[in-house]
């Protein structure tokens, strides 16, 4: 599931509810980062004090290209949110205040090419968000904490970097399901009871 559970806070609580009142998990909502194996390591060392008490999350979101032009409305809601959820997971702090400025594509006011939410957490720490809609170059997901005592970053490319005649390169991938596919699985394999059959 890409979308949210709900349009709304209620509609939402109704369907926990109705699989609480059923007793097993019937729905699945796409945040997988907390399973990714390059997201968990951050998690880890944060937990471990290595770099003292988070105090900026930066993530950045690239998109080779859609095919399309995108609202506000769907950068936020089939991207950004993914953005949203690591920062309230890697930042362990609940989300105070939220400014968001957009880009347009080109001659098209109610689009969105680029997206930047700016974040306030409940203890004071920030938080930027960048969307990039139409890269030009591929897809890539990447995550930089800022604590009292250092810094940790990941960029999640997953390819080698090659060095030959002169230059060095690395190839992007070219979608969400490449990159994640790891993080899609181990999410599975937790969520889905292992005697049920598909």
């Amino acid at each position: 599931m890409r979308n949210p559970l709900a349009t709304n806070v209620e509609n939402a609580e109704r369907v926990f509810q109705a699989e609480v009142a059923k007793g097993r998990r019937l729905v699945q909502v796409g945040f997988m980062r907390e399973f990714d194996p390059p997201h968990r390591k951050v998690k880890h060392a944060i937990a471990e004090g290595e770099i003292g008490q988070p105090i900026l999350f930066r993530g950045t979101h690239y998109n080779i290209s859609f095919g399309y032009d995108r609202h506000i409305d769907d950068a936020i809601v089939n991207s950004a949110i993914h953005d949203i959820h690591s920062a309230r997971w890697l930042m362990g702090e609940e989300i105070a205040s939220v400014y968001v400025q957009h880009v347009a594509a080109a001659s098209k006011p109610n689009t969105c090419r680029l997206l930047v939410i700016h974040l306030t957490f409940r203890n004071g720490s920030l938080g930027v968000i960048e969307v990039n809609s139409d890269s030009g170059y591929g897809y890539e997901v990447n995550v930089e904490i800022t604590g009292e005592l250092g810094q940790i970053r990941i960029t999640t490319l997953s390819n080698p970097i090659v060095r030959r005649s002169g230059n060095r390169r690395q190839s992007i991938e070219t979608d969400w399901l490449t990159r994640f596919d790891t993080a899609y699985l181990k999410r599975n394999a937790i969520l889905v009871p292992s005697s049920r059959h598909w």
